[in-house]
């Protein structure tokens, strides 16, 4: 679950690009484990730190700057939508907007493929090791 929280931050910069250009910008975060590797810049499972180095990526590439903290759900006003529920969002009259996952999606495409690599060459080593019988 904290992979989604995490990819909600580089969608939105991809998705509000022209906006979020240069400026200065509070992200809340409903899921603690999410915040924390936003925050420190680095996620303990590989797709967590795929996702956060696509964010300060991307940040960097907007010379924006985020304060990022956490939030309960009760008080984030993407939960409902996460859940399909736009009742609050239409209540306070904000419009739709489709996620620019396209530019997010040809942004990660270099991460994947250096991943790929390296995780075949993992395994390839691994496999030669156990060939020439070292231990595992």
């Amino acid at each position: 679950m904290g992979q989604i929280g995490i990819l909600a931050g580089p969608l939105a910069l991809f998705t509000w690009r022209s906006v979020l250009f240069k400026a200065q910008f509070i992200h809340f975060v409903d899921n603690i484990s999410a915040a924390s590797n936003l925050i420190k810049g680095f996620g303990p499972i590989i797709d967590s730190a795929l996702l956060v180095s696509c964010y300060w990526v991307a940040m960097s590439q907007l010379q924006a700057e985020p304060y990022i903290d956490y939030v309960e759900s009760k008080s984030n006003l993407a939960d409902g939508p996460s859940r399909l529920d736009c009742s609050l969002l239409a209540a306070l009259q904000s419009r739709a907007e489709s996620p620019n996952s396209i530019d997010l999606l040809s942004h990660l495409d270099p991460f994947l493929q250096k991943l790929w690599d390296g995780l075949s060459q993992s395994i390839a080593v691994h496999h030669n090791q156990r060939q020439e019988g070292y231990p595992r």
